[in-house]
């Protein structure tokens, strides 16, 4: 091969390598045996195909035909958006279920449901902090009057806040954990178990905002059937569209 062609080549190489590197990170990993790896990541895919992707390099290490059996997932990953104690601290309550979102908080609340609905692995772990911190500004808001803002949005852009909450209801199994789980599940517990703060005018009224029927309600919040509650609201609620008083399309 001649000089010239050489070089080129190397340089080509060095490129590819470097390119590699921009678009993959290392993340450590603690296996179900109780060991710690560190793995690579595409940091441009969704969060969804990256776990996918963990979860198969750790069935490789593993080599464990019991475990490889199983779905991809049961890993630890010591470096997570919303693994921090920190971020577990919440309101302590009781919340005002008749104070209403302002112009602040609605914009916070965008910024969180359209990073958690599309954003990739290396945004949400980029703007982890910056979510943590839009997320204790609106805490304070009584989780039905959240949950009903996000529901009743903007009908003339198609409701966007509603297609981005039922993206990540439909999303990565994780980032629906720490939302609903351990988010708005959570709050809706505390404000009902806790706090006795789940009063028959305020499930009414929610349900009213919504141009339904409280009765669609009303049964699942006081039994605190929280994914009854999301799947009876996604069967009625659809992303686009109109709807009457008792949920028809």
């Amino acid at each position: 091969m001649s000089k010239p062609k050489i070089i080129f080549a190397t340089i080509l190489s060095i490129l590819c390598m470097n390119f590699s590197s921009l678009i993959s990170e290392q993340v450590i990993v603690r296996t179900p045996s109780g060991d710690s790896i560190t793995v690579e990541v595409n940091s441009e895919e969704s969060f969804s195909d990256v776990m996918k992707s963990v979860g198969q390099q750790v069935n490789n290490v593993e080599k464990d035909d019991r475990f490889a059996e199983q779905s991809v997932g049961r890993f630890l990953i010591d470096y997570m958006f919303g693994s921090s104690d920190k971020c577990r601290k919440s309101f302590q309550g009781p919340r005002d279920y008749y104070r209403t979102v302002n112009g602040s908080e609605k914009e916070d609340i965008t910024y969180v449901l359209k990073t958690l609905a599309k954003g990739s692995w290396s945004e949400l772990m980029r703007k982890e902090d910056s979510l943590k911190k839009a997320g204790k500004r609106f805490d304070h808001i009584h989780p039905l009057r959240f949950l009903q803002f996000m529901l009743k949005d903007d009908p003339q852009k198609g409701y966007p806040l509603r297609t981005y909450l039922y993206g990540i209801l439909e999303g990565s199994s994780k980032v629906k954990r720490e939302f609903f789980d351990k988010g708005l599940f959570e709050n809706l517990e505390k404000e009902t178990s806790n706090q006795k703060n789940m009063k028959v005018e305020y499930i009414e009224d929610f349900a009213r905002g919504l141009n339904l029927d409280p009765s669609h309600f009303m049964q699942l919040i006081q039994n605190r059937q929280w994914n009854d509650l999301m799947k009876t609201i996604v069967r009625l609620l659809p992303r686009e569209g109109e709807i009457d008083r008792h949920g028809r399309q």
